[in-house]
C-alpha cells in the first residue's frame, strides 16, 4: 500500500516517515461477504438458492503510532481520534469517512464508511503504541478516486411517438450514442444531469437492455435541470421528486463492467438538451 486516507488525514505513507504506519495487508480490502437465501427442497436432500449477493464489508486497520517524544506522540494519537470522530449532518444523519488509497500497482481507490465499534487507541506506551480501527463500509464495492462525466448531445432528426416499444426502431438518423467504460469489475450505477430542452427523454442502457423514460418536457435554464441518481432510486428536478413522471416499465441501470452502450432519445427532433452521465469505474475488491 502506497498510501491510506481517512478524508483528508493521512494514515499511511510507505516512503515517507508520517508518525502512522499501516499493518498490511488492510483486512477487508478483499472481496466482500456474501449473503444467499435458500430454501431446502420439500422431501429432498439439500436446498434451493434463492439468491446470492454481495455483503457489506467491514474495513479493519491495524497499526502503530508513534513520535520522537511524549507530546508528539500523544498529539498523533489525538489527532488520530479527532480524524475518526462521529459527524452529524443537518438532518443528524450520519457523515461517512472517505477511506481512500493507493496500491503498490497505482490504483487509486476509495470507499465511503462508518465509525464500527469502539476504536483501540490505547495509551500503553511513551511514545509508540498501536491502535485498531474498524468501519462499517455499506457498499459492496470499492470505486475509483476520479469521476468520469461523459455528455451525451440530443440525437439529430428522428423522435418516437408514447407509447415507445423497445428496442426503439428510429425513423432518421439515430445519434445521441456513446460508449462508456467501466474499466472496474464491478457494476456501478451512475448518476445522470438532463438539461436543456427535451421532450419525453428516454435514458437507454442497450447492454442490459434497461432504460428510464420520462413523460416530461425540459425546459431550458439551469433551475429546469432533472437528476437521476441510480443507485438512490431518485429523480428530482429543482430539489423537487417527480417520481410520478417516471413511465411505467422503466428500471434503474447500471454500468456493466467494461463497455456500456448508452444512448438518449426524445419524442421531439427540434430538441437540443443533452445529458451528463456521472460515474467511477467500481471494484470487487483491491
Amino acid at each position: 500500500m502506497k498510501n491510506f486516507y481517512i478524508d483528508s488525514f493521512q494514515l499511511h505513507d510507505n516512503q515517507t516517515s508520517i508518525g502512522y504506519a499501516l499493518q498490511i495487508p488492510i483486512e477487508g480490502l478483499q472481496m466482500p461477504d456474501i449473503r444467499f437465501a435458500s430454501v431446502p427442497r420439500a422431501g429432498e436432500h439439500g436446498a434451493l438458492m434463492a439468491n446470492q449477493l454481495y455483503d457489506a464489508r467491514l474495513i479493519i486497520l491495524k497499526g502503530k503510532i508513534y513520535g520522537d517524544t511524549v507530546g508528539e506522540y500523544n498529539l498523533r494519537r489525538r489527532a488520530l481520534q479527532n480524524a475518526i470522530r462521529i459527524l452529524k449532518d443537518s438532518n443528524t444523519f450520519p457523515i461517512a469517512k472517505t477511506l481512500s488509497f493507493t496500491t503498490m500497482d497505482d490504483l487509486a481507490l476509495q470507499v465511503k464508511g462508518y465509525l464500527y465499534a469502539q476504536p483501540k487507541i490505547p495509551m500503553a506506551n511513551l511514545t509508540v503504541g498501536d491502535f485498531e480501527i474498524t468501519f462499517y463500509c455499506p457498499e459492496y464495492y470499492l470505486e475509483s478516486q476520479n469521476t468520469q462525466v461523459k455528455n451525451i448531445l440530443t440525437p439529430f432528426g428522428g423522435g418516437f411517438t408514447l407509447p415507445v416499444i423497445f428496442p426503439i426502431s428510429f425513423e432518421v438518423e439515430q445519434g445521441g450514442n456513446t460508449v462508456l467504460n467501466n474499466a472496474g469489475d464491478a457494476e456501478y450505477y451512475p448518476t445522470i444531469t438532463l438539461k436543456g430542452l427535451l421532450t419525453n427523454p428516454i435514458l437507454y442502457n442497450t447492454t442490459i437492455n434497461k432504460y428510464i423514460a420520462l413523460n416530461l418536457t425540459i425546459s431550458t435554464g439551469d433551475i429546469n435541470n432533472v437528476v437521476i441518481d441510480m443507485r438512490n432510486k431518485t429523480i428530482l428536478q429543482n430539489g423537487t421528486p417527480i417520481m410520478n413522471d417516471l413511465i411505467t416499465g422503466s428500471s434503474w441501470w447500471w454500468l456493466e463492467a467494461g463497455d456500456n452502450n448508452i444512448s438518449l432519445t426524445t419524442s421531439s427532433s427540434s430538441d437540443t438538451g443533452e445529458m451528463d452521465v456521472s460515474y467511477k469505474e467500481s471494484f470487487i475488491g483491491a
